[in-house]
């Protein structure tokens, strides 16, 4: 069966939709900022929006220490899956 969120993926190649588990998210985005803080060794806010201009060309640098910091953090594995988990299953199923 056919939903709208596997058939706008199909056609877009993504999908948006309202976060309805805003503390997991809040939770994913502060450590994503908290993490790069360190990586920048800053106390300046951050905001991921403007990522790029921070970061300049060790960008994949800090896209090697984000994905060490998030492997070994299992509430933001868990947290990712539960905010997308409908979605996903919406797309792929979940047999």
């Amino acid at each position: 069966m056919k939903n709208s969120n596997s058939e706008n993926y199909l056609k877009d190649g993504f999908i948006v939709n309202k976060i309805e588990q805003l503390d997991k998210f809040n939770y994913l985005n502060n450590s994503l900022k908290r993490n790069v803080k360190v990586f920048l060794n800053t106390k300046k806010e951050i905001n991921l929006n403007f990522l790029h201009k921070y970061v300049g060309k060790d960008l994949n640098k800090l896209r090697l220490f984000l994905i060490q910091k998030i492997n070994k953090d299992e509430k933001f594995k868990d947290y990712l899956f539960s905010i997308a988990k409908k979605d996903i299953f919406d797309i792929v199923g979940n047999e």
